[in-house]
């Protein structure tokens, strides 16, 4: 039998895993691509040679119980011709034609035209039909108490959804409305935003059947695994010494900061979890008229659940007022949207300051863009890690004041 040794070297700077990566890529050329190995532990400092038998190395896979991947449909002809039969079967259509992707995070949305109307095809990321039934009756609570929101289209067996190979999907009907991007966000659209979001959480949500999450089995070892999770996907799927070193750079980064902001033990928030959460609040996910005032469609209820209020209202802040960065024109941004919605739901200093680290440990305890830009090779994440990276670099330093400029005088 032969064997081989390496030796890691790694030090403090974690790039440097892009050592071990480098040699797990040679062995698994070596093996024609066949096998793997697991490196050790990737968030220790690790001097100690790696014995491996080179007859004998084994494939693992790795997994995360954290929420499924994003994906593209990524069909051929012959399962895009399936599809169509299928959708002509199911809702009536004589022609179909497909459009553009739309793409998505939380589902993949494809627009189409049957009989020469326009429908928005969605897939979606949970193949558990009790969920998707579960969203469904959040469009229909929704669109009863009259938002913007619009349920699916009934097919012939009355259902808001079909199967078709593992996937569940949906057709929605086509809003004709526009995504307001961080600079064409107005005081008179933020305002409008502030209002519908106050209003959502005043819903008596209780009979949806909405889970409130487990925030205390979010432990600081459940991080830490989630995290070497991904530092394993890297060594084994590489995207380029670059991008490998950056998001390897992000999750130390992240960790770190974690504890900067909890020495001994993530928090649990003790705050009540009983409003209508819509868990993906931004820009993104609201369509305004041609006039930018009023808000025509709401968007994305993939990730709804009880919670506190507070959990949309920072998340709108972090990824619509201030995604590009913390100039004053952003916290202006920041303060509208907040003056406006503390007119109807007042929220105290403490409150204010408990959600921005309630944000902070989502965000720093999630890697959700990280998994997905290796699983799926989605390069046009990339600019989000950046983005993080950025944001980590702020709040290192400016935590207090960036809270101060949300507290409203």
């Amino acid at each position: 039998m032969s064997w081989i040794t390496v030796t890691r070297a790694m030090g403090a700077h974690p790039p440097s895993y892009g050592d071990c990566s480098s040699f797990i890529n040679g062995i698994k050329r070596f093996t024609r691509n066949e096998t793997t190995i697991r490196p050790c532990d990737p968030l220790k400092p690790c001097h100690t040679p790696i014995v491996v038998p080179l007859v004998t190395i084994r494939f693992i896979t790795y997994t995360t119980t954290s929420l499924p991947l994003p994906f593209d449909l990524n069909m051929n002809n012959r399962e895009q011709r399936v599809l169509s039969d299928r959708l002509q079967k199911l809702y009536g259509f004589d022609s179909i034609q497909w459009g553009d992707p739309l793409g998505g995070l939380n589902s993949w949305n494809q627009e189409i035209q049957m009989n020469g109307k326009r429908f928005i095809l969605k897939s979606y990321r949970s193949s558990q039909e009790e969920e998707i039934k579960r969203i469904e009756r959040i469009f229909l609570y929704l669109n009863t108490h009259h938002f913007p929101v619009f349920p699916p289209i009934l097919s012939i067996h009355n259902l808001g959804h079909f199967l078709l190979n593992g996937r569940i999907f949906g057709i929605f009907p086509k809003i004709e409305g526009e995504i307001l991007h961080e600079p064409a966000l107005t005081a008179d659209a933020l305002q409008a935003v502030s209002k519908m979001l106050a209003q959502l959480h005043q819903l008596n949500p209780h009979s949806l059947g909405l889970h409130r999450p487990n925030l205390q089995a979010l432990t600081r070892e459940k991080i830490e695994y989630n995290a070497r999770q991904i530092l394993f996907l890297i060594a084994e799927k590489s995207l380029g010494e670059k991008i490998d070193k950056l998001v390897t750079g992000l999750i130390y980064e992240k960790l770190a900061f974690l504890t900067q902001l909890f020495p001994s033990t993530p928090p649990f928030f003790d705050w009540q979890m009983n409003h209508f959460v819509h868990g993906d609040f931004h820009n993104e996910n609201i369509l305004f008229d041609k006039n930018h005032q009023k808000i025509v469609g709401l968007l994305d209820f993939e990730a709804t659940h009880l919670g506190h209020r507070l959990e949309d209202v920072m998340h709108f802040i972090f990824l619509a007022c201030c995604n590009s960065g913390y100039k004053e024109i952003n916290f202006e941004k920041a303060k509208t949207f907040m003056k406006a919605y503390t007119a109807i739901l007042p929220l105290s200093e403490e409150e204010i300051s408990l959600g921005v680290h309630y944000e902070l440990f989502k965000e720093m305890s999630s890697f959700f863009i990280e998994r997905s830009l290796f699983e799926n090779g989605t390069l046009f994440l990339e600019p989000f890690i950046e983005r993080d990276l950025k944001k980590i670099a702020f709040f290192k330093e400016n935590l207090n004041y960036f809270i101060h400029k949300l507290i409203l005088k």
